[in-house]
């Protein structure tokens, strides 16, 4: 299940692939048999290059827009919220997450060796070295984000930091995120409520208007047009695939 995306994705190319291929071929009057053998054997490829690539970065992906938005306003109500209270909270997603690296055959990690502390700012490392020096050498720390002396700081000694990414991710897997998060959220402006009208999702009305059109053109008496305005639709969807934020 977790390489569905993956796989549904390197079907999105490898069909936006082999209809262009195809209906080109047709066009310039190559066999039936020539043209989808063709056109299937570049699809095939397209599709396997696609899984491939996308199973080893897909882990390495960054956050979407909605979940970069999400991510801020978490970290702002961390930062905001009383400390036991954030403490709490992020005990009971790691406890969480240990039940499930315990089945899984895991080791869990040490629970006393954890401090938490978010900022609004960057942690100094004049911070990270009063912790340093109350806590022992050896600790793993929960931030929003380290200062690059602070960043240096962490090379010198075996700290272990989970940032704001990683925490945003820990609350939303084990569904530990706060019902309601501390501060207003600012209005969307025009530029970012336009950027919603173009997401991944709106690429599948273009693939499926630049399909259509494409399958259009092996029957009409001037393809032409339709192997135009088809193969740019796709060319549209595809661009929407790849530069897009997601929703």
């Amino acid at each position: 299940m977790k390489q569905l995306p993956v796989a549904a994705d390197a079907v999105f190319y490898a069909a936006c692939t082999f209809l262009p291929i195809l209906c080109i071929l047709r066009y310039f009057g190559a066999p039936v048999w020539l043209s989808i053998l063709a056109a299937g054997a570049l699809a095939i490829c397209v599709g396997l290059a696609v899984f491939l690539l996308e199973r080893r970065t897909r882990g390495k992906r960054l956050l979407s827009a909605r979940q970069a938005r999400e991510r801020d306003a978490l970290l702002l109500h961390l930062a905001l919220a009383p400390a036991r209270e954030t403490e709490e909270l992020l005990r009971r997603a790691l406890k969480k997450e240990q039940r499930s690296a315990q089945t899984s055959g895991q080791t869990p990690a040490n629970d006393a060796a954890i401090e938490f502390l978010f900022t609004l700012e960057p942690l100094s490392a004049d911070r990270l070295a009063s912790l340093i020096r109350a806590r022992g050498e050896q600790f793993t720390l929960f931030c929003s984000e380290l200062s690059p002396a602070a960043e240096k700081l962490t090379k010198t000694f075996p700290i272990t930091v989970i940032r704001g990414d990683e925490v945003y991710r820990l609350l939303s897997e084990t569904g530990e995120l706060p019902e309601r998060f501390l501060g207003t959220t600012p209005r969307p402006s025009r530029r970012e409520r336009l950027r919603t009208l173009f997401t991944r999702n709106s690429a599948k009305p273009f693939f499926v208007s630049g399909a259509l059109l494409l399958l259009m053109s092996l029957f009409t008496i001037f393809p032409v047009y339709y192997l135009a305005a088809g193969s740019l639709l796709l060319l549209l969807s595809v661009g929407l695939r790849i530069l897009a934020p997601s929703e």
